[in-house]
């Protein structure tokens, strides 16, 4: 999309955004229903629908630019609530054990990508199209960094570590 400019680059990248928002908001559902990979695959499926529907619908949101980009902010703000509705049932002793760290760190992570990604907006004062360093790319970079940290959390959910 970046070096092309086309349309079809354009959706390829709020599709990758959609498979990031769609998949934390599935797998943070399917653990709180305590449901299986089926229930990931539905809420996914939708999740990834309804967002690019958001896009393809198009329409002017302050802030954040567009439709497609509201779409996947608040799949995020759900998938973090459910996130952590499951880290309290955990501390009940009644749901998985988290540490939250690491989930903590991808949220602060992918919060400073947003806060550098609006300083490359076209009406701020930051934005310089013609400089070698852009912001989208840190945000692309730091997305990256934040997908990692999430997975991590993910992977270190309910591994016991008492025994280091």
């Amino acid at each position: 999309m970046h070096a092309t400019q086309s349309d079809l680059g354009g959706h390829l990248d709020l599709l990758s955004m959609f498979l990031l928002s769609g998949f934390a908001l599935a797998h943070a559902a399917m653990r709180w229903a305590r449901r299986g990979p089926a229930t990931l695959a539905a809420v996914f499926a939708l999740a990834v629908g309804v967002g690019m529907a958001g896009h393809l619908h198009g329409g002017d949101v302050p802030v954040l630019g567009h439709l497609g980009n509201a779409v996947f902010a608040v799949q995020l703000w759900l998938a973090v609530g459910l996130e952590v509705a499951l880290w309290r049932r955990g501390r009940r002793g009644d749901g998985p054990r988290q540490d939250l760290r690491l989930g903590v760190a991808s949220v602060g992570t992918l919060a400073l990508a947003f806060a550098i990604w609006t300083t490359g907006m076209r009406e701020h004062p930051w934005c310089r199209p013609e400089a070698l360093l852009q912001q989208h790319a840190v945000w692309h970079v730091l997305d990256a960094v934040a997908a990692y940290l999430l997975y991590r959390h993910y992977a270190a959910e309910g591994v016991d570590d008492s025994h280091k």
